[in-house]
């Protein structure tokens, strides 16, 4: 069972790419939430919205997983 972050980081990547939340697991390929460079773009300003994160930009580009995208937000909002 995911813990609030991880459930509100979900409801994030439903709205950012239109997938029902129930459909995205840690496991989810970011290639098939049809994550382009426009939802990329919206997904990091949600992310600097909701969860602080800021400057990953060019690190989401690079992100093949709903998992790394956990890790990359645990460890921005750690630092």
């Amino acid at each position: 069972m995911p813990n609030d972050m991880e459930d509100h980081l979900l409801t994030v990547l439903s709205v950012a790419s239109g997938v029902p939340k129930e459909e995205i697991s840690r496991d989810s390929r970011m290639e098939d939430l049809a994550f382009d460079s426009l939802v990329v773009s919206e997904l990091s300003l949600k992310l600097r919205k909701e969860f602080g994160v800021t400057g990953i930009d060019d690190e989401l580009d690079l992100l093949e997983t709903v998992d790394e995208l956990f890790q990359l937000v645990e460890k921005h909002r750690a630092a």
